[in-house]
């Protein structure tokens, strides 16, 4: 299909042609870049073990790994058993109970 030409000159239509010709280049170029972008990408991501990031966390930590500070820290069951003799020996009994 050939465009309406009336009222241009031919340095118009010109610099138009010019214009596409950049255009589809920078196009072209593009899409250039992005299928070299893709290639690299896929080829990188192929390179990954299969299930290479895949996390399990653990269903238990020792205690080991948490750390303790003097407001929080662990009580052993003989701190626990000690707390409830004394609580015993005094009759105390709670109140939401």
């Amino acid at each position: 299909m050939i465009p309406e030409l009336s009222g241009f000159s031919v340095n118009d239509i010109q610099m138009s042609i010019a214009n596409s010709h950049t255009h589809s280049d920078t196009v072209f170029g593009i899409l250039d870049d992005l299928e070299t972008n893709y290639t690299s990408m896929k080829n990188k991501l192929d390179s990954i073990e299969y299930g290479a990031n895949k996390y399990v966390h653990p269903a238990t930590h020792p205690a080991s790994i948490i750390e303790t500070t003097p407001e929080l820290r662990f009580v052993t069951d003989y701190q626990i058993q000690m707390w409830n003799e004394k609580q015993d020996k005094l009759n105390y009994i709670p109140e939401n109970i």
